[in-house]
């Protein structure tokens, strides 16, 4: 769950995801997109609707505790704590201060899924 208010200033919530097979499901690349509101690394390519950028913890959160919300799982999913579902990734820095456009190529330090480690980086 990511702390602190973090829902639209109407009180909305966006759940963010990819549109994979089609695109890549890394989330990493999507929650970067969706603060610069242009593909990160492009830095000559002018911001669609910059006024629609969400905050580093309003990305989190559409990758976390809004989109468990969307699929009615907010008790189980999205969030970090006893009796919630086990499946998180860890990265090897911090997503809400790594500046946008380094977010895609933050380092996956571990992936569990159902309480188990399926990966660690080396």
């Amino acid at each position: 769950m990511v702390d602190g208010r973090t829902d639209g200033a109407a009180g909305g919530r966006v759940a963010l995801g990819s549109d994979w097979p089609i695109a890549a499901f890394d989330p990493r690349p999507v929650m970067a997109g969706a603060r610069l509101r242009r593909p990160a690394g492009w830095d000559g390519r002018d911001p669609v609707g910059p006024e629609q950028a969400l905050t580093a913890l309003q990305a989190l959160a559409g990758y976390t505790s809004w989109a468990a919300y969307g699929t009615g799982e907010e008790t189980t999913a999205g969030m970090v704590r006893e009796g919630a579902r086990a499946d998180l990734t860890v990265f090897a820095g911090d997503p809400l201060t790594t500046a946008p456009d380094d977010l895609p190529d933050l380092p996956v330090a571990m992936t569990v899924v159902d309480g188990r480690v399926v990966y660690r980086r080396g």
